[in-house]
């Protein structure tokens, strides 16, 4: 790509793809939208963030103070991203650009929002933040860091809060920890990061980037233990608020932003034929820092629903959701610490209640990358009852 220098601030070099310049038609327009969007980033983006988070590596590889960003025409999808090459000298690094290098689509200037410009220039410098104050850190913690920064900046941009929620809305299974670059990945990072700067404050994120492991889940859960939280507890609770969101039943269970008022994520689903007598029985497998969001519904009068945890699977407890024919839902839990199999009764399946989701998450102590299982089963009491019939009859004989 052949770029040509277009305009330098007190805070940028701004280059630009030279072919795609020379084709766009309404120049003045485009300029003045840089003109907005430097002037915006210099003045509430950049004070905002390093206020809070630190700075990035200032003067950097090229002995500049000065970002450089460069802007070239990427994917519909794309926003822009950072390369952490770009760090270290060419001696170092043959590809490297030698430089605080933010790299924008072009064609997010010509679209009518600053505001996503304002929130995607906030994220990609985030990271050139946060390579500075943590570097080697996993691809997931970066990512949440830089979703959090633009919430920051742009608090009320519904079209993205909406955009990322429809990323996780069909999500059977969430995994903290991996990354796949997905529109349910970055859904997932800044829910999350939206729930977090509601349920605490700017501050305990701010300690989490500051602490000194190299790794953001150590650091999430040394911060939060320090601060007298549970990460495990708080991830779960944060789960839990992604299938009920009524803070009715606690402010811990849902999400306050108007927004998302009404959002709740779609489970997976198993379906009980609508009669009196009837059962099923699934094994599943889950991994550590994942969980899995399920939901039964279907079925006829009083059903058993049973839990069955193997003993190296550490799964300490399992929030259910008991949803009534009008809509209202009942939380409990399962707790495995006394016994690895629980069960509970729902009443009136069909009449009362229309169906149950449960949450079967693992946290610590997982081993990374271990697949863990557990089981469980779901019988009308009439089944039951006919089931016990036939044993007594058989003793009888």
């Amino acid at each position: 790509m052949e770029t040509q220098l277009l305009k330098t601030t007190n805070q940028f070099y701004i280059y630009i793809d030279a072919q795609w310049y020379q084709d766009l038609i309404k120049k003045q327009g485009f300029n003045n939208k840089i003109y907005n969007l430097v002037t915006n980033f210099e003045y509430k983006t950049y004070p905002l963030l390093t206020n809070l988070f630190g700075y990035e590596d200032i003067p950097g590889i090229d002995n500049d103070s000065r970002l450089v960003l460069v802007l070239e025409p990427l994917k519909n999808t794309f926003g822009g991203y950072v390369r952490i090459v770009d760090k270290d000298s060419q001696e170092v690094a043959n590809y490297s650009n030698e430089g605080q290098i933010i790299y924008l689509n072009s064609d997010l200037i010509v679209k009518p929002s600053i505001e996503i410009l304002n929130y995607q220039l906030a994220h990609e410098f985030m990271h050139l933040v946060s390579l500075n104050q943590k570097l080697g850190a996993e691809t997931w913690f970066y990512e949440f860091i830089s979703e959090f920064a633009g919430q920051l900046v742009e608090p009320n941009l519904n079209a993205v809060i909406q955009q990322r929620a429809q990323g996780l809305l069909y999500s059977t299974e969430i995994n903290l920890i991996n990354w796949g670059n997905s529109d349910k990945d970055y859904g997932r990072v800044y829910l999350l990061g939206l729930y977090l700067k509601e349920q605490f404050n700017n501050e305990i994120i701010k300690e989490v980037l500051e602490h000194p492991s190299e790794s953001g889940l150590i650091s999430f859960i040394e911060v939060f233990k320090k601060n007298q939280l549970d990460f495990e507890q708080v991830l779960l609770n944060w789960l839990i608020a992604n299938i009920v969101n009524d803070c009715s039943l606690g402010k811990e269970y849902c999400y306050q932003n108007p927004v998302l008022k009404n959002y709740s994520i779609f489970p997976y689903s198993y379906y009980m034929p609508d009669q009196k007598k009837g059962s099923l029985a699934v094994a599943n497998s889950i991994k550590p820092w994942s969980a899995n969001l399920q939901r039964i519904n279907g079925g006829q009068g009083d059903m058993k629903l049973k839990f069955t945890i193997p003993k190296e699977t550490p799964i300490r407890k399992i929030p259910y959701i008991i949803e009534s024919i009008d809509n209202k839902k009942t939380l409990g839990f399962f707790d495995f610490s006394n016994s690895n199999i629980q069960e509970v009764i729902i009443k009136g399946m069909g009449s009362e209640n229309r169906a149950i989701y449960f949450i079967p998450f693992i946290g610590l102590p997982g081993e990374q990358d271990k697949t863990y299982y557990y089981s469980w089963e779901i019988n009308s009491i009439e089944s039951i009852k006919e089931q016990e019939q036939v044993i007594i009859q058989g003793l009888l004989k």
